[in-house]
């Protein structure tokens, strides 16, 4: 039992680092936009034009890391009732890949600036669609552990249903958000653009916040 134990303390150790090298790579590749305005003097810095786009990505790139490193207990013990104790961590791989391709995602959202506004807000709608993929994915497992009815994965799975509706009304706040940029890009200043934009990605950010499931079993 503790060499099970400490088999998953790894698993969930070599998660977490992970996700953090991967995210830290994108924020520092956003850092890198903000550098030097010339190659003559390195330690010259100037504010970019599209500082609030900046910022908003920065937001929202906090939201994915947030989110993908806050891997509640629950998960494990519902992917353990799904397969077992040695079979769990082939789940902890593909949310490995899901928060990859989130930060592949805020890497392009960050590219996406110096492209345009228009690019960036697509960009962002599709971070927003792969959210809400990710939810229903979540939920099929959710329904399977269900379906068998195992006493000891009852808790698990009435509190991962929880965050699976909080994270449903989450994403579809932020794919509504995101469309809204879509479809304004094209009547409204980029002005009010850029601070709606900002808006968004703080709203989903304090939903994080509000929704994270050790500030839920706190209160």
């Amino acid at each position: 039992m503790t060499h099970s134990t400490d088999k998953n303390s790894k698993g969930f150790e070599f998660y977490e680092a992970y996700i953090s090298v991967v995210y830290g790579l994108v924020a520092t590749d956003g850092l890198e936009q903000l550098g030097p305005v010339g190659t003559a003097d390195p330690l010259r810095f100037g504010i970019p034009p599209a500082l609030l786009l900046f910022f908003g990505v920065f937001v929202i790139g906090l939201h994915f890391w947030f989110t993908c490193v806050s891997v509640d207990k629950t998960s494990g013990d519902l992917y353990c009732a799904l397969a077992g104790d040695r079979w769990k961590l082939i789940f902890f791989f593909v949310d490995a890949m899901v928060s990859t391709a989130f930060a592949w995602l805020v890497l392009a959202m960050f590219r996406g600036i110096a492209t345009g506004r228009g690019l960036l807000f697509w960009w962002f709608l599709a971070a927003a669609g792969l959210s809400l993929v990710y939810d229903g994915y979540s939920s099929i497992l959710l329904l399977i552990c269900r379906r068998r009815r195992e006493e000891h994965s009852s808790a698990a799975r009435t509190h991962y249903g929880t965050i699976i509706k909080h994270w449903f009304l989450q994403d579809g706040l932020f794919f509504l958000g995101a469309g809204s940029l879509c479809v304004l890009a094209k009547y409204t200043s980029s002005g009010v653009l850029d601070v709606w934009f900002v808006a968004i990605a703080i709203v989903v950010l304090m939903l994080d916040v509000k929704f994270h499931p050790g500030a839920e079993a706190k209160s």
